[in-house]
């Protein structure tokens, strides 16, 4: 968000008129501090709903899910918003929230090529986990790492590809409107809070 608004309604009060007309508060490093907390415990809560919602590939793969965004969710780390008079920073560790903005293109860069889950067993872990893999590659062209099950049957784990590209996906942070209800909420706290210490 560039900007945000801050819009307060209180019962005719003219005594409470002056004293909001009073406030600056872009200079007011205890309001942003609080208010720092306060996105961060939004979007950690908002990425804990958002995790219920996003396990299609398990789903599809038949495979049991991650728990990856429920982690991130919580992580000491994952989330942290920070302060300072006239802002509020909010850090997000994890490539996932790249897709909250727009698509995200995923290149192999460590190694040739990349290696997606292409079945249950395989989904959670990485191609370095199995010691019996082998290159397979379909007619159409298609590479996968796959392994033997016996003489006639071979189990496919990995599709092997050198990028993808992830479709946006907004609804992994709060929206705009979500963020501005927070900052009225917590200007409405920061007034109350001076009113009963003027008082």
């Amino acid at each position: 968000m560039s900007a945000i608004s801050i819009q307060l309604e209180y019962g005719g009060d003219s005594n409470i008129a002056t004293l909001l007309d009073s406030f600056d508060f872009t200079s007011q490093a205890r309001f942003f501090d609080e208010l720092a907390d306060d996105f961060e415990i939004l979007t950690r809560e908002h990425i804990a709903r958002a995790a219920t919602t996003r396990h299609k590939t398990a789903a599809r793969l038949g495979a049991p899910v991650t728990g990856y965004l429920e982690k991130l969710a919580t992580g000491t780390e994952s989330v942290r918003g920070q302060g300072s008079p006239g802002r509020v920073r909010l850090t997000l560790q994890g490539e996932i929230f790249k897709r909250a903005f727009g698509p995200v293109t995923v290149t192999a860069t460590q190694a040739k090529m990349l290696t997606i889950p292409w079945s249950a067993a395989a989904y959670g872990k990485r191609a370095g986990e199995f010691s019996d893999l082998f290159v397979f590659k379909s007619k159409r062209g298609a590479a996968f790492l796959a392994r033997r099950i016996d003489k006639s049957k071979i189990e496919f784990l990995f599709l092997l590809k050198k990028s993808v590209t992830l479709p946006q996906d907004r609804g992994l942070l709060p929206d705009d409107a979500a963020f501005l209800a927070v900052v009225e909420k917590a200007a409405q706290r920061y007034v109350e809070a001076e009113l009963a210490r003027l008082t």
